[in-house]
């Protein structure tokens, strides 16, 4: 059986369709921001209008019956289509946190030599640089860790690599280039890590950057190192690492 509509009655529903869809695509910003004010009162509104329309209208009962049946249908379309997309969303936050709670985060900072012979309250103590500290401040392991010295126009110096770094764990990073034989200036210590639970089948790496200034001492062999302020790079792909290994050991 086939069923001839009009054109009047086709412009009708094509106007309840695009109406339907635009107030649910505006319900849906608007319960964003005031789903716990909102609660019931626009299904109310919207039932007590379309009363008050067959009221004044009754002999168009049936054309406003349709174009309310349409738009409400639209309506309720978009909306759960937003609140699906919305669920989807936060759904995916949530798993970024939790995957985020559980990667390392590495810092660096310095170790000094103790002085012997010098008072504690002496003016202003200086020390002779030890070496340096990676520490894996975060709750995951530190994968693939590869701890770089770098000098002021970044050309490597030297590298080194360790396999993991357990939470909670440090590893003291000894430069063997002597540094009092390198000029005063600004160098940097790098340290770069794998993350292992990040997903995407594409290697992403995470960096923790520590400038400092070098300075000689008046004793022959030893430094002064002025720590600058770290700097994280997170969610680095494997081209914008510092090439420390031009390739990995078999």
């Amino acid at each position: 059986m086939t069923v001839a509509l009009s054109a009047e009655t086709i412009a009708l529903l094509t106007v309840a369709f695009f109406t339907g869809v635009a107030f649910g695509a505006l319900a849906g910003i608007v319960g964003k921001r005031w789903s716990k004010r909102i609660g019931w009162w626009p299904p109310i509104v919207a039932l007590a209008l379309l009363a008050v329309a067959l009221f004044l209208l009754p002999s168009q009962f049936e054309r406003l019956a349709l174009f309310a049946l349409v738009a409400v249908t639209m309506a309720y379309a978009v909306f759960t289509y937003q609140q699906v997309q919305a669920t989807r969303e936060m759904i995916s936050e949530a798993k970024e946190q939790r995957l985020a709670a559980l990667q390392p985060i590495i810092i660096l900072k310095t170790a000094q030599k103790p002085m012997a012979g010098i008072e504690l309250e002496s003016l202003l103590r200086s020390e002779y640089l030890s070496h340096f500290i990676v520490w894996n401040a975060g709750n995951g392991p530190a994968i693939e860790l590869e701890i770089a010295l770098l000098c002021g126009n970044l050309d490597l110096m030297e590298a080194h690599r360790e396999t993991f770094l357990r939470s909670g764990e440090e590893y003291a990073f000894a430069p063997q280039t002597k540094l009092s034989q390198h000029p005063e200036g600004k160098y940097y210590v790098v340290c770069q890590y794998k993350r292992t639970l990040y997903p995407t089948t594409e290697e992403v790496w995470d960096q923790t950057w520590l400038p400092f200034n070098l300075s000689k001492a008046s004793k022959e062999g030893e430094v002064y190192v002025a720590p600058g302020e770290l700097h994280f790079k997170f969610g680095l792909s494997k081209k914008d690492k510092v090439d420390t290994f031009s390739s990995k050991p078999g």
